[in-house]
């Protein structure tokens, strides 16, 4: 009779066990279609991605490259000079490039170019902007 009542027992551990095993195998087929599908999607996301602009290589002018002050006078914030960056600045951002592209090509702080774009590209002479002679920017 103990052994009658240990196979039932083992039988019906077996048939829980097999119930458990094919609803993980359930949901591992679940599971595989879904990284199937995630896998087809991401090829084509590839596939459909754009091709990046291929964006010209900059040669920034020495003359008017932006330099940072070292304790130094500098001869590259004059008027003039100021002007013929920011002139470059404008083909460059009407060309495409953004703000952050062209402040990375000339080794600058982003905000110096949105500054002379706000300022319409044009730089003031001191004291205009103060209100003297120009509204400012």
């Amino acid at each position: 009779m103990d052994n009658k009542l240990i196979e039932a027992a083992k039988n019906y551990r077996l048939t829980v066990l097999e119930k458990k095993s094919e609803h993980y195998e359930r949901e591992l087929d679940k599971i595989r279609q879904s990284l199937a599908q995630l896998s087809q999607e991401a090829v084509l996301r590839s596939a459909l991605k754009k091709p990046e602009l291929a964006l010209p290589v900059l040669e920034v002018p020495k003359e008017i490259s932006y330099r940072p002050a070292n304790g130094k006078k500098q001869r590259n914030r004059t008027t003039h000079v100021v002007a013929q960056r920011w002139a470059f600045w404008r083909k460059q951002y009407e060309a495409g490039m953004t703000v952050s592209m062209i402040a990375k090509a000339w080794d600058c702080d982003h905000a110096t170019v949105c500054n002379a774009r706000r300022c319409g590209w044009k730089p003031s002479i001191r004291g205009q902007r103060r209100g003297f002679l120009v509204k400012s920017c």
